[in-house]
């Protein structure tokens, strides 16, 4: 861990350099680091699948490989395809098809996989948002997304999924790479709430630059699920892993930094995360035997 954190502060430590041996007029003119990537990047590979295509796959193809790892217990790839079309079954039943909105309202769970891959079968988009926020925001984000129905917590003029058996037949995927996969909505911090939609192609995308960057996913990986649903940094721990077919670690509690996370990385012998800058500085380098890869990104999420 130590290695990965002092790889990440070199384009710092090269900024900081060239600034200090800069005239005060010169410092809007310091070299940046070499760009990696240019523009738009095609992949040929990921015409005609959604994202929600290559997660059904995977539960098909690896049905015994652990999925999902919670405080509860385990989830294998079989099981999480078997709820997954549970729900899309019921979304079905209840009239949500293709081009629909369905608000999901969730802390971090392994409910909240479960109904983003149900909505995706269903060939409908989700829209995640925070239970902890006030029901009227709640409702004015979904009223916006022009959410046809709430999964989680009740939104107040919003429909609710009504009960749903327990087993359905598999729901096969409709979804085309340019259909819509999600959409987040913003904290309003400069007005209302606004959306923001991404396609399913982006999130394939996603995943094949993620597998690109950290190469083949060994079977013993676990990826934390660290950042909260209502922030679109959760599906890019949630995609990448599925698509890989390994297991995402998914902790009831928020560990949010120092001994908490420390406690979480350890006891469940994380391989991969990706975390936020201010995290990192209460923990300590090399105490995380088990931890390969880190990616640090964002601010606070």
């Amino acid at each position: 861990m130590h290695t990965l954190m002092t790889d990440a502060a070199h384009p710092y430590d090269r900024l900081l350099d060239s600034l200090r041996g800069a005239a005060p007029w010169a410092t809007g003119r310091t070299d940046p680091a070499p760009q990696t990537v240019h523009g738009p990047q095609d992949d040929a590979a990921t015409e005609g699948e959604s994202v929600g295509a290559l997660i059904a796959r995977r539960c098909a193809s690896s049905p015994e490989a652990v999925a999902l790892h919670t405080d509860d217990g385990d989830l294998t790839y079989a099981e999480l395809g078997a709820r997954a079309d549970a729900t899309a079954a019921a979304l079905l039943r209840a009239g949500i098809g293709k081009g629909e909105i369905v608000a999901l309202v969730f802390e971090r769970s392994a409910e909240f996989v479960v109904a983003v891959l149900a909505v995706w079968r269903a060939g409908a988009a989700c829209l995640p948002l925070s239970p902890g926020r006030p029901e009227a925001w709640l409702a004015e984000a979904a009223h916006r997304a022009k959410a046809s129905l709430v999964l989680g917590r009740p939104i107040l003029g919003h429909p609710s999924l009504p009960d749903m058996t327990e087993h359905a037949d598999p729901v096969r995927d409709v979804n085309a790479p340019g259909d819509l996969a999600y959409g987040i909505a913003t904290s309003g911090s400069t007005g209302t709430p606004k959306l923001v939609v991404i396609e399913h192609r982006g999130l394939t995308h996603l995943a094949r630059a993620q597998r690109a960057f950290c190469g083949p996913l060994p079977s013993h990986t676990r990826v934390l699920l660290f950042a909260h649903p209502a922030f679109d940094a959760a599906l890019s721990d949630i995609v990448p892993t599925l698509t890989n077919g390994v297991r995402l670690d998914v902790p009831d509690v928020p560990a949010q930094s120092g001994e908490p996370l420390t406690i979480v990385l350890t006891d469940r012998r994380t391989t991969h995360a990706v975390l936020p800058a201010a995290v990192l500085r209460p923990l300590t380098p090399g105490g995380f035997p088990d931890l390969e890869v880190l990616i640090s990104i964002g601010d606070v999420w």
